[in-house]
């Protein structure tokens, strides 16, 4: 759900409706997609993973 960019609060309704014991909160929600955030980058800086990503879906090249 969080690469689909659905909303923290809409993540937590969905974890709750299925599991009503889950002691989540928006914090952890905002934590985790930090944490696949970050993951994602590999090391890279932000303008280093903006390059990529501009690169990887063909915005620039590089000639």
């Amino acid at each position: 759900m969080s690469k689909a960019d659905t909303k923290p609060r809409n993540i937590l309704r969905v974890l709750k409706e299925k599991n009503p014991e889950n002691f989540s909160t928006l914090q952890t929600i905002f934590n985790m997609k930090a944490t696949i955030k970050h993951d994602d980058m590999e090391g890279r800086s932000k303008m280093q993973q903006l390059m990529k990503v501009l690169s990887d879906e063909h915005y620039v090249t590089w000639d």
